[in-house]
């Protein structure tokens, strides 16, 4: 039985009979993050002339099912079970086109099609300058391992890329992703918790979010996933075949320059003292390290608080958290007005890369970043126009604001800060802040159907 839209436009109830199929056919860690602190990453390339070997090849990738990883997810909840490995594999335009695989039956999104490296310009990144040779070439397809054991990652790749490797398969990049914790809380290299805010796209989900916060949505993290994530595979095998482009980007952090930023802005601001001084940072990001958002608190007050629940609107000049601060320029909650708002945001599965110590005192200034992935039901209208027009926009929210001093892309820039938390008579003061987070690479990519893969060793385009 075919699934109406209307259900997939709100959060699942992934039980439910009539979604199985459905969920049979798509990817894992679209609608759920897999939650796998152990990430290994490859792109591909091939030569057009082992298109046969290679669809016979990435036909056999056992790719993890949506269904498979919900079921592994629940019962690790009520029994601890490990789920496993997780293994997914995404095509970029070029990859279907090095397949041969049809125009009707490759997914039609106009920056999917282009490729990151043709909007690059418009994302603020410098291919020539910035990118890393491997990513200047031409990404095919994207393979996907993770697992909670570091060992079980890298035995389950090299499983699964040998037979790839026969085929013709060439390795252009690897990546290797690793979940760091900080108080019991990911985190990444600035030290900041990260994952909050994303689109919940399961009713479960959003149901312990609610007990969570204890009280009704202020701002309300349910989605449906064709709201935000799902896209109908062109290619797929039936009415119930869908897909997700998933935008990845190697984003390079320099920790010593943040730091020192940080450190500035706190000596500007005349805060004495460890705690104080980590106000500082709170409102470059948004969030104090541990989560605690700057616009309910000036103070980090644990893990317990890292609400989610919260908007704006009592607070439009920014005396609390500033119009510029990371969180706020990449989820305004409802301060643009804008009907769309909602469904610019995407569901993020990034992990952290690159080796530091463990307590993360160390300051490194290149080497270690984020793997950012996030997945789009249209690229223009979430990634880019949320990199372009917010987060690059020195004019968002409010004319002059300057752009986002943790991801944007652009020239040191001149902030305005309030003097003193929550006091508007204080004024505010004039400091700068220098981005420091480049990105290194990266590309467009669809994750297909498990039915498309699958019928990529028998199927004619």
């Amino acid at each position: 039985m075919t699934v109406s839209p209307q259900e997939l436009m709100q959060p699942l109830v992934w039980q439910r009979p009539q979604l199985a199929a459905l969920l049979r056919d798509l990817q894992a860690n679209i609608l759920k993050s897999h939650g796998r602190d152990h990430v290994r990453l490859v792109g591909l390339s091939w030569h057009p002339a082992r298109r046969n070997d290679m669809r016979a090849a990435l036909a056999a990738v056992p790719v993890t099912e949506a269904l498979t990883q919900l079921q592994a997810a629940q019962a690790q909840r009520l029994h601890g079970a490990d789920g496993g490995p997780m293994t997914l594999l995404m095509l970029s335009a070029n990859g279907y086109a090095a397949l041969g695989v049809a125009p009707a039956r490759t997914p039609g999104d106009p920056a999917f099609r282009a490729g990151m490296t043709a909007r690059a310009a418009a994302l603020g990144d410098d291919v020539a300058a910035d990118w890393e040779a491997g990513y200047r070439e031409p990404l095919l397809a994207l393979l996907l391992v993770a697992d909670s054991n570091a060992g079980f990652a890298d035995a389950a790749m090299a499983a699964r890329l040998a037979p790839l490797l026969a085929a013709g398969a060439n390795v252009v990049v690897r990546e290797t992703g690793t979940g760091r914790i900080k108080g019991g809380q990911h985190v990444e290299h600035f030290g900041y918790v990260d994952g909050r805010s994303q689109p919940l796209m399961l009713d479960e989900e959003v149901v312990r979010e609610l007990n969570n916060q204890g009280e009704r949505f202020v701002w309300n993290p349910a989605f449906g996933p064709l709201e935000v994530a799902l896209v109908r595979d062109p290619g797929g095998a039936g009415a119930d075949s869908y897909g997700a482009y998933l935008v990845f980007r190697k984003l390079e952090q320099n920790v010593a320059r943040f730091k020192a930023g940080e450190e500035k802005l706190a000596d500007a601001l005349q805060l004495m003292g460890d705690e104080a001084r980590e106000l500082a940072g709170a409102m470059i990001v948004g969030r104090f390290e541990d989560g605690t958002p700057v616009l309910t608190s000036k103070r980090a007050l644990g893990a317990a608080h890292v609400a989610n629940n919260f908007a704006y609107g009592g607070d439009p000049a920014g005396n609390r958290c500033p119009v510029q601060a990371h969180i706020r320029k990449t989820n305004p909650r409802g301060e643009t007005g804008d009907p769309a708002e909602r469904l610019r945001l995407m569901p993020r599965r990034g992990i952290t890369y690159g080796d530091r110590a463990a307590d993360m005192s160390d300051r490194p200034e290149s080497g270690v970043g984020l793997l950012f992935m996030a997945y789009n039901q249209d690229i223009g209208r979430q990634f880019e126009f949320t990199q372009r027009s917010w987060a690059n926009n020195a004019n968002f929210l409010r004319p002059q604001t300057g752009i986002d001093p943790v991801i944007g892309q652009g020239a040191r820039q001149d902030y305005r800060w309030p003097a003193s938390w929550d006091h508007a008579e204080a004024g505010s003061i004039a400091h700068p802040f220098e981005a420091a987070v480049t990105s290194r690479g990266g590309e467009y990519f669809f994750a297909p159907s498990l039915g498309f893969l699958r019928g990529l060793a028998t199927r004619a385009d």
